[in-house]
């Protein structure tokens, strides 16, 4: 809920999902948790309201295995930001992303990288005319990092990130998914437009161990949502795609791949209108 205050529990769990520790952290809705490589602690990334100017500010905080929070850091150097991913790699170094509000009111992708205190090493914002956010941030090679947005924006290297020929329109751009490859000091080296005509929408990400990014979410074309799977290269090309077409609307939710290559995902199918009570079904399927 965006109605402050909110107060953040972290809760630990044992095999059986009792729960054995709640610790309640102070105001603020968190976006994502991780465990960190060597794992050792807890990364958390989110926003909080700043209540004087009633705008949002992001959150990055560090908590012990039991749940102790270490440290929290909150920013805002923009009108409205939240941080929505965090990542750490091996290093130490971690990264966020998310969105910014700027006095233009432009909604730009927003990335930190900060140290293993959370201080910030450097802030840097990507995106045109519209509606940008980051939504996924994974390490990369040599201190970098691989950000996954939505972009609304015919600016942003339109052909390149849009489409071109055929899959190209530029009276009727929806968003599409944007990978962008960042090096160690922020500083872009690559973007690729990873979507179609028609609204493309990733709802996970999954590193797979040998270095891919499986992407699972839904296709918007024509108002009718279809689910589909990507597995993309680190160098952003595709490795193969799938369509989930079954009748009526449907979302992949959530997928992983094994050591072995084989896909596990899950599945929600919406029956057409008028030919059913309306009911959702989720079904967990297997690619091999």
């Amino acid at each position: 809920s965006l109605g402050m205050p909110n107060v953040i529990h972290l809760m630990g769990m044992n095999t059986r999902g009792e729960i054995i520790w709640d610790n309640p952290l102070g105001e603020g809705v968190l976006e994502d948790l991780i465990l960190a490589p060597d794992r050792r602690s807890l990364y958390a990334t989110g926003f909080n309201l700043d209540r004087k100017p009633g705008h949002f500010i992001s959150l990055a905080l560090a908590f012990d295995l039991a749940g102790n929070l270490l440290w929290r850091k909150e920013r805002g150097p923009f009108i409205c930001q939240w941080t929505k991913s965090i990542c750490q790699n091996e290093s130490g170094n971690l990264f966020q992303t998310g969105l910014s509000l700027t006095i233009d009111r432009d909604y730009d992708v927003v990335v930190y990288k900060l140290d293993s205190s959370g201080d910030k090493i450097w802030l840097k914002s990507f995106g045109g005319k519209f509606r940008d956010v980051g939504k996924f941030v994974f390490a990369a090679p040599e201190d970098g990092c691989v950000v996954f947005a939505e972009t609304n924006s015919p600016d942003c290297n339109v052909e390149e990130i849009h489409g071109s020929g055929s899959n190209f329109d530029s009276n009727n751009l929806a968003p599409v998914i944007w990978m962008l490859r960042l090096d160690r000091s922020g500083q872009l080296l690559w973007q690729k437009g990873l979507g179609i005509k028609g609204r493309d929408e990733a709802i996970s990400i999954f590193p797979t161990t040998d270095g891919n990014y499986l992407l699972a979410g839904f296709s918007a074309e024509e108002m009718v949502e279809k689910g589909f799977l990507h597995l993309i290269a680190s160098s952003g090309n595709t490795v193969w795609e799938k369509r989930i077409s079954p009748e009526g609307r449907s979302n992949v939710l959530g997928a992983i791949q094994d050591e072995k290559s084989n896909v596990y995902f899950l599945r929600c199918q919406v029956p057409e209108f008028g030919k059913s009570d309306g009911s959702i079904h989720v079904y967990l399927a297997k690619y091999s």
